[in-house]
């Protein structure tokens, strides 16, 4: 028998608590960091959540926004989201959000 199919965003919320776990709690400069860090990476990328354009300046955004995001998580705090009693999903994508729209001209 399959397992019951969950809702994607329940699927996400569980993954992405222990990811961002997981990559908080190396050193920056550990190879340890860098693999935890990819993997956080790759999970983000499928986040519905997640801001999109056809914009021709999105790509190099895009680019920019993930080398911010590997230098910056650990600046990351759910409390400064600017969405009251956000979850964790919602404020990281908002944080993510907001400064890949700062990077689109």
């Amino acid at each position: 028998m399959l397992p019951p199919i969950c809702p994607p965003m329940f699927q996400v919320n569980q993954l992405l608590e222990p990811l961002l776990f997981e990559v908080l709690q190396h050193p920056a400069a550990s190879p340890n960091h860098a693999r935890a860090m990819h993997r956080l990476l790759l999970e983000l990328q499928t986040l519905p959540g997640i801001l999109r354009s056809a914009h021709p300046d999105y790509p190099a955004a895009l680019n920019a926004t993930w080398v911010w995001l590997y230098k910056n998580i650990g600046d990351f705090d759910i409390s400064k989201s600017w969405v009251q009693n956000a979850d964790l999903e919602t404020a990281f994508v908002n944080w993510i959000n907001g400064y890949s729209c700062s990077q689109i001209a």
